[in-house]
């Protein structure tokens, strides 16, 4: 995504999506070039008219259906209150491999590391996921991407593709059934 302005005004404020990483000049123009002979959908705001956000994001066709799916989704979850019993639990329950049976001894040491995060991880003081459901989704979230042991390559790959991305997807997947 480019958004890109001048100070001189010569350059109307334009919006678009290019595979151009913009850096400096060269690549703003390597990057305009590639919008016009790709036909590739853009927006224009002259200087004179007011920037306003969302209608370029509306233009563009960035604000679609399932963003705003996702934000509303988030918004329940932030506004669902979850104290750290609660919390617990949802851990619990996400790291248990059979219903009905005790965590292992590597599946307790996670739970006890997450329901720390949870009051304590990067953000978790906000009041979006202070004692929520969100807080819980972001303290799992928070655990495997920066804490779970592994090197960083490994930890990476997991949590794109592996467990990691498993225990997420399952977060996210029992937080969303809760408010739904």
């Amino acid at each position: 995504m480019l958004l890109a302005t001048s100070c001189d005004k010569s350059l109307a404020t334009t919006a678009a999506f290019t595979s151009i990483r913009v850096v400096c000049q060269n690549t703003l123009f390597f990057a305009m070039q590639d919008i016009s002979t790709q036909r590739r959908t853009q927006v224009k705001v002259p200087h004179n008219v007011r920037f306003d956000a969302d209608r370029v994001k509306e233009d563009l066709g960035v604000a679609d259906k399932a963003w705003s799916e996702f934000v509303a989704t988030v918004r329940k979850m932030a506004s669902y209150a979850m104290k750290v019993d609660a919390a617990s639990s949802f851990f619990q329950d996400l790291l248990l491999q059979k219903k009905g049976k005790p965590l292992s001894n590597k599946a307790q040491r996670e739970h006890e590391a997450i329901v720390a995060l949870f009051e304590s991880a990067p953000g978790q003081e906000l009041s979006s996921a202070k004692e929520t459901l969100w807080g819980a989704v972001n303290a799992v979230t928070y655990y495997v991407d920066h804490v779970r042991s592994g090197t960083a390559g490994d930890r990476l790959d997991s949590a794109w593709f592996g467990t990691a991305y498993a225990l997420k997807e399952k977060a996210w997947t029992s937080a969303d059934a809760l408010v739904s």
